[in-house]
């Protein structure tokens, strides 16, 4: 599409991910990688890796149960994920940011989070903690209904084993496009894990690490980047400074098309008549 002039490539992102994404990156830098195989203590939110979804994360979570670690699982279903679980908390759809903000505030009053990494890599705690005040777990039970009391224990016990625990980094579901709080609850997700001291830490997630790879240019140079932005908005300030360049939002196509913007497409490993935008 480059070599053509035109910025206008879509992917599903904005239909699956991409609040996910962008969350962690505004709050954290990039998107990190779950450390499962070493944890003593896993929480995941709305996420269902037995499904199907991902085997690999399965073989991780069966390893690291095998040694020990406890496995909670918040959905409002009992999933397949749920089977494996030590705990299945079935939380009221759409609330997981409530959730997170709870035990945000347990962590936060109660000093469990690790002081050091706080200190040396942490901006704006103070900040956080004025805030954090204003969503305790009773308050955080009442619109979840999830219980407080089980909201402050899970709290306690994964602090007992940071840094090797991990709240799972989230994919679809309650991060996804699903609700319009999707964006807030993946940086809640990514601060609750910060303050675990789990960033980088065997059992806790991290950033990983690629070679670079070399060029073929200048045999095969790559075509120059589109004198335009997408006309969906995306990285324009005022519109979605958040979204994507790779991604766009696919969801803006029939609005482009019928306003004559786009004039044609071509749909690859994609059904948007299926997956309706």
């Amino acid at each position: 599409m480059h070599a053509l002039g035109s910025p206008h490539y879509f992917t599903h992102g904005s239909t699956c991910y991409t609040a996910r994404n962008a969350g962690w990156v505004t709050t954290v830098g990039e998107l990190p990688s779950n450390d499962l195989s070493h944890a003593r203590y896993i929480l995941i939110v709305g996420r269902n890796p037995a499904g199907a979804i991902d085997l690999g994360q399965v073989k991780s979570i069966v390893a690291a149960k095998e040694k020990g670690a406890k496995l909670v699982v918040v959905d409002p279903r009992h999933s397949e994920t749920a089977i494996l679980a030590d705990e299945w908390l079935p939380i009221k759809p759409g609330t997981d940011l409530a959730f997170l903000l709870g035990f945000i505030n347990v962590i936060v009053k109660e000093e469990l989070y690790d002081k050091e990494f706080v200190k040396n890599k942490v901006v704006g705690f103070d900040r956080l903690e004025d805030e954090m005040v204003n969503y305790p777990p009773e308050w955080a039970e009442r619109v979840c209904e999830i219980p407080a009391k089980t909201i402050v224990r899970i709290a306690r016990e994964m602090a007992q084993d940071k840094p090797k625990c991990l709240i799972h980094r989230g994919y679809h579901g309650a991060f996804g496009s699903q609700y319009l709080n999707s964006f807030q609850t993946v940086r809640a997700l990514a601060i609750a894990n910060a303050l675990l001291g789990n960033i980088n830490r065997e059992g806790g997630i991290y950033f990983s690490k690629a070679a670079k790879l070399g060029e073929l240019q200048p045999v095969h140079p790559a075509p120059d980047l589109p004198k335009i932005g997408k006309s969906d908005g995306t990285g324009v300030p005022g519109r979605y400074p958040l979204g994507s360049y790779g991604d766009g939002i696919a969801h803006a196509i029939p609005e482009l098309a019928l306003r004559g913007e786009l004039k044609a497409g071509f749909v690859y490993h994609y059904n948007p008549l299926h997956n309706p935008l």
